[in-house]
């Protein structure tokens, strides 16, 4: 059974958590990057806003590439990430890239959410999808600074995916003054994880494999490959 917990230690609006969505169903999602200012795609999900990415993205380990604004593919600008006023870009392009999904079938590197950027998929030898990765192993864990430019409210999309195996993972997104927002579930190769959160000012965006208890067909526990890391991350 998946079980998602929340937990805000301090007394605050803000940054807060609108909407967990589970995607069991594989879907693609078609980005359009050239349109500046408006939304550069539609998530059809039960979420407060599907129209997301008016001020940016970010693809990890799309087609296995790392974040890039200047991606080509085929004669095709497929930029990986795209960060637009009112955000600052923080982000790394080496950000969750500490273990690569394993190959394709038999193995899986699951994510049911595949992103098409200009027309160009992003998935690679007929697996289900690529997507970036915390150090492998209980305790595996990596954060990146949202940094907007106002103090304007602002909105995160992020999709989170895990490959064979399950996981318990904590998501959470901090303020500057320990303001925090956590989530804590179980994230399984059967459905990706889309979280929704509003927030204002500077944030880190943390992610954090806390028990990882894949077994063989032996039972023998293998928790060093079960990869776990988003896959986007849109800004509005």
């Amino acid at each position: 059974m998946n079980r998602i917990s929340f937990s805000n230690p301090v007394a605050t609006a803000l940054p807060k958590l609108e909407a967990a969505v589970r995607v069991a169903t594989k879907a693609v999602v078609e980005l359009t990057p050239a349109n500046a200012g408006k939304p550069v795609a539609k998530l059809d999900l039960p979420l407060p806003v599907q129209a997301v990415g008016k001020a940016g993205y970010v693809l990890w380990n799309w087609r296995e590439e790392k974040p890039s604004a200047t991606l080509m593919t085929d004669g095709v600008a497929t930029p990986t990430k795209t960060i637009a006023a009112p955000f600052a870009d923080t982000i790394n392009a080496e950000s969750f890239n500490a273990f690569k999904p394993l190959p394709a079938p038999p193995f899986s590197t699951a994510g049911k959410l595949a992103f098409r950027i200009n027309g160009k998929s992003g998935l690679a030898d007929k697996s289900d999808g690529w997507h970036g990765s915390v150090a492998k192993g209980n305790g595996g864990a990596e954060e990146i600074q949202i940094q907007p430019q106002d103090d304007a409210e602002h909105r995160a999309t992020l999709v989170m995916v895990g490959g064979i195996g399950e996981a318990s993972v904590r998501v959470s997104v901090s303020a500057p003054d320990g303001a925090t927002e956590t989530i804590q579930y179980v994230q399984t190769q059967e459905a990706d994880r889309v979280f929704q959160f509003r927030f204002a000012g500077p944030v880190v965006l943390r992610v954090e494999t806390t028990s990882a208890p894949f077994r063989s067909s032996d039972g023998v526990p293998i928790q060093h490959l079960t990869p776990i890391g988003p896959s986007a991350l849109f800004l509005d």
